[in-house]
């Protein structure tokens, strides 16, 4: 009888621990929130790997687009702009996506002047969603030739950067390896953008000339700015300095982990410094209480720095920055709890566990582990008031991503939350091997790039791959896709986004003091579902209403759309509304297509396009995500083309075409010419329709190339068009590198492209390699081969770089 009972009692235990494995009220709860929200908040991780970020004009920019996140919407449209640092957008183009991929390349006028710019991108499914989430490039464009006056300055003595003191900005004016006399310039300083002074000046004999002024008494908060502009001819040169003074404020942010600085604990905090405009700031900074010093702490290249200390509720805590005459203190931002709990990551090697302090009531509590889009784990813990917990994480066991690990207490109430990466050396092994240490000008090169996984084995990868000109490639400004997977989704603060180079002890303290942008858990938990996602379902496309004047019924029943090749019929629902897919739309770079109307058209019916990417782009001037910090400096070089190797730029050579006007079919009128046949093409030296290269690219309405020896402006193909027809959006088909075989086709041309190699689709086999061929060109010095890319089975990321020395 008593083994009867027993048995009864064991598999009713049993079945008790069975019942309570498979369901979890509170994981159950967090894992459909987290679907519906992010079903109705979907994120698009976009990421573009462009050849460069440095630019001359009449180059092109080559371009490969992939959709990290996301992929499940419906993307079939790449959007691509480059905005001016108006925020102007003075270049658009649309390409066609195929499944999570896109490609293409625009040329960059010569009309375009230098400075930076910002290339952006986004897909039709991103029109409705967040501006935030497209993908922004800052890049930087020169013009085409190294011949340009160069305007340098910088302050004599920094030390005199101090309300009332005198200060002299030497200026220097070059042009190639020359100084330039006696060229006029003005200048004026500015307060917060607002001119206060002006004067001009002359450069000496030496090309320097000397801005002398007293730095005014503005207040703490304000900026000033020093313009300055020198011309000569057509030639001029500008520059721009950022000066701040001796008590410019130093902005500090405060992030206990977790999120709670709970009194009488032992506590880590991450402070962020920055200043006024937004920049991280290195600094030396003093903790105080009152008149005692708690801590002295020194921040990085990131503006961060972390430390340990037990807060007391009682206690005032300021912030001050030695050698700064602005004495004013600065405000401890974290409010300090008396009763809350506090959550702290330690990591040992590749190993995390959690230490939680109850300093709050009785309570169990539950630990739980996510990836950007999934609950991984969780583990129920009891903590006594006053008492503690060490808890084993295992992270490690999931592959390498940022990882949210969260706090929640008996009520289903996030309590605390923080960021980590988990395996941070993990990656997807990539080599780059050339088949020789170095090269001539004009040789033959063979890469071969091969792809293991963490257990050396092979695996598939699509890749996109450049090989560029070293110094065309600035650094710390480019975002590359280990930057975009990882880090887009973080909020932002006065650091940008670049961490996939930080060591392990910045990344932990950067992700301390971070959140998920608008997907934290209290976000998710609070947000409101509507059962439904807004989405524009004709915006990959074109779309439109047409309605009836003088309130007559609609008797048309479909529009013609014209091009070059085809005259397509769009029907009319009975509505009057028309839509045209991406694919009718899709066509070569330049080529024009146009809604046909009647000359009467106007007098019965009117015409309305819907212009959802017109109005995301409006959208996303406005957002924020152009507005990179305008950092403080004491030296500038506007036209800076230090690094930037433009050696041979000038074209040294200009292919004269006699007398061939009408057999190339063009039409002459100035600098304007509108072809006639419209087999026009451009070939690698922007010449229009080279007899010496019978290929290259099409033209591009407005592009500037050379044509019988002079600059010309391109204005596309000559038809019949009226001026009542409707200019529809173009889907452009992308064009091909063009590689030139020296072996095959020798060339006197100058070979001066800074890109040797550009190939959007390269897929390893499955031994894991790809190989590459192709020549070098007249530009000696080192090159940087790029490599970035997908696992093409988890769309997890793939880079690696190389390098390649032409003597």
């Amino acid at each position: 009888m008593k083994k009867i009972v027993l048995f009864i009692l064991l598999h009713c235990t049993l079945l008790c621990v069975l019942c309570h494995a498979q369901t979890d009220p509170l994981v159950d709860t967090l894992k459909r929130r987290l679907a519906i929200y992010q079903a109705e908040r979907p994120f698009c991780n976009l990421y573009v790997h462009l050849d460069k970020n440095n630019y001359l004009t009449n180059e092109s920019i080559w371009f490969k687009a992939y959709l990290l996140s996301g992929t499940d919407l419906q993307n079939k449209v790449l959007f691509v702009r480059v905005k001016d640092a108006d925020k102007k957008v003075v270049l658009s183009a649309q390409f066609p996506m195929y499944d999570v991929r896109a490609h293409g390349d625009i040329l960059l006028p010569d009309t375009l002047k230098e400075g930076e710019y910002f290339f952006y991108a986004f897909t039709n499914s991103m029109l409705n969603l967040p501006a935030g989430q497209v993908f922004v490039q800052k890049i930087r464009i020169f013009k085409n030739n190294a011949d340009n006056m160069e305007a340098e300055a910088g302050v004599t003595d920094s030390a005199k950067l101090r309300r009332g003191s005198p200060v002299d900005i030497l200026v220097k004016l070059k042009k190639g390896n020359r100084y330039v006399t006696d060229v006029k310039g003005s200048y004026r300083l500015l307060v917060d953008d607002k001119p206060v002074k002006a004067g001009k000046i002359t450069t000496n004999f030496l090309g320097e000339a000397f801005i002398s002024f007293t730095y005014p008494q503005i207040t703490d908060d304000q900026t000033l700015k020093v313009q300055a502009r020198f011309t000569k001819d057509d030639d001029v040169a500008d520059l721009n300095l950022n000066l701040r003074h001796e008590a410019s404020p130093v902005i500090v942010k405060v992030w206990p982990e977790g999120g709670h600085l709970v009194a009488g604990v032992d506590n880590h905090v991450v402070v962020e410094a920055g200043d006024n405009k937004g920049n991280p700031l290195p600094t030396a900074l003093i903790l105080k209480d009152g008149d005692k010093v708690m801590a002295r702490l020194q921040t990085n290249g990131y503006g961060i720095a972390q430390f340990n200390f037990i807060p007391q509720s009682i206690s005032q805590y300021h912030f001050e920055v030695p050698g700064n005459t602005n004495k004013t203190p600065i405000a401890f931002t974290a409010s300090i709890e008396p009763g809350a709990w506090s959550l702290q990551v330690i990591k040992a090697g590749n190993g995390f566990s959690a230490l939680i302090h109850n300093q709050s009531k009785s309570d169990s509590c539950t630990l739980v582990l996510r990836s950007y889009d999934e609950v991984l784990w969780r583990k129920m813990i009891l903590v006594e008031p006053g008492g503690s917990a060490h808890v084993d994480i295992p992270a490690a066991q999931y592959p390498r991503a940022v990882l949210s690990l969260a706090l929640f207490n008996s009520r289903g109430l996030v309590t605390a939350e923080r960021l980590l990466m988990n395996r941070q050396n993990e990656q997807i092994r990539i080599s780059v091997q050339t088949d020789k240490p170095g090269y001539g000008q004009r040789q033959k090169v063979k890469v071969t790039i091969s792809a293991e996984g963490e257990a050396g084995n092979p695996i598939l990868a699509n890749l996109s791959a450049a090989v560029v000109e070293k110094t065309r490639i600035s650094a710390e400004s480019y975002t590359t896709i280990l930057d975009n997977y990882y880090y887009k989704p973080l909020s932002r603060s006065f650091a940008d986004q670049h961490y996939s180079n930080a060591g392990a002890n910045d990344l932990d303290a950067i992700l301390t003091g971070k959140t998920w942008y608008g997907s934290d858990w209290a976000s998710i938990l609070n947000y409101k579902p509507k059962g439904y996602r807004k989405m524009f379902k004709s915006a990959d496309g074109v779309s439109g209403q047409i309605t009836s004047l003088k309130n007559k019924p609609l008797a048309l029943k479909s529009l013609i759309m014209l091009s070059k090749n085809s005259i397509d019929e769009i029907p009319l629902t009975p509505e009057g509304t028309f839509y045209i897919p991406p694919e009718s739309l899709t066509a070569q770079a330049g080529e024009k297509k146009y809604l046909m109307l009647n000359q009467d058209f106007y007098d019965k019916y009117a015409i309305k396009l819907n212009d959802y990417e017109g109005e995301y782009d409006n959208i996303v001037t406005y957002s924020g995500v152009f507005r990179f910090p305008d950092a403080y400096n004491t030296m500038v070089k506007l036209n800076d083309k230090t690094g930037i190797n433009l050696k041979g730029t000038i074209q040294l050579h200009e292919v004269k075409i006699q007398n061939q006007v009408k057999t190339l079919g063009l039409s002459f009128d100035g600098r304007d010419f509108t072809s006639k046949t419209c087999n026009d093409y451009v070939c690698l030296y922007n010449i229009l329709n080279c007899p010496n290269h019978k290929f290259g690219n099409p033209p591009v309405d407005g592009g500037i190339y050379t044509y019988q020896g002079h600059q010309v402006v391109y204005h596309g193909c000559a038809s019949q068009v009226q001026p009542n027809h409707f200019l529809l959006k173009n889907i452009s088909t992308p064009n091909n590198f063009i590689l030139p075989d020296y072996d095959k086709d020798p060339s006197n041309e100058p070979e001066l492209r800074s890109t040797v190699y550009w190939s959007p689709n390269l897929n390893t086999g499955k031994d894991g390699k790809v190989s590459f061929e192709f020549f070098t060109s007249d530009i000696k010095g080192d090159f940087t081969i790029m490599v970035q890319g997908v696992n093409a089975k988890t769309l997890r990321p793939v880079y690696a770089t190389g390098t390649l020395v032409v003597k």
